[in-house]
């Protein structure tokens, strides 16, 4: 009875550090944003930020999780082909970022971060879910064997982040698809053993 009580009082206090997290990870990035800075925002006492969260990388997995959790489509990849493969990695990642603009802020502070590999989490959306996949088309001789399955990640990776990081170039919806379509398009050349012009 005791445990009913204090609960909505914990979530409630749960909720203001996130929000306050939020805010200044967005403002300051996570090596500017302190434990300290982020219970004054919050109004609590910092021993509590610890309490609910471990440590301040935890806190930020936890804002990107939120953020993410607003939107409701999980990463559905298309496994018939390689190509197909691609097309979906590209279509979930620019409506993701077209939505969130905060998440783009928070990886825009997270590839300034020493540690970058730690903030970037595990979740479904996640990059690292992509490698099983690639090497899987690899092992089918559908994508080039002879280039390591990371760099592809890294290459779509910071493909599909660029219009997004970027304002000195205004885009518009019609540049961004023609943008994700030259994306896939240097993919397929690039990457997939047998290529064809696809569109």
């Amino acid at each position: 009875m005791e445990k009913q009580i204090r609960r909505p009082s914990a979530d409630s206090t749960r909720a203001k550090i996130l929000a306050a997290a939020r805010l200044n990870f967005l403002q300051y990035g996570f090596t500017g944003s302190s434990i300290k800075l982020i219970a004054k925002t919050a109004q609590v006492n910092h021993n509590l930020i610890f309490h609910h969260f471990i440590n301040k990388e935890t806190l930020w997995l936890k804002v990107k999780e939120e953020i993410l959790s607003e939107y409701k489509n999980t990463p559905q990849y298309n496994l018939t082909s390689a190509m197909l493969f691609f097309e979906s990695i590209l279509d979930y990642r620019f409506e993701l970022y077209e939505q969130f603009p905060d998440l783009v802020r928070l990886i825009q502070w997270q590839q300034l971060t020493e540690d970058e590999a730690i903030l970037i989490g595990n979740d479904p959306s996640s990059p690292n879910n992509w490698l099983s996949h690639i090497e899987y088309f690899q092992a089918k001789g559908c994508i080039k064997s002879d280039i390591d399955s990371k760099q592809i990640m890294l290459f779509i990776i910071f493909s599909t982040y660029a219009p997004f990081l970027q304002h000195v170039i205004p885009f518009t919806t019609e540049q961004k698809d023609d943008y994700k379509n030259m994306i896939l398009q240097i993919c397929c050349k690039q990457f997939l053993t047998e290529y064809t012009n696809i569109r």
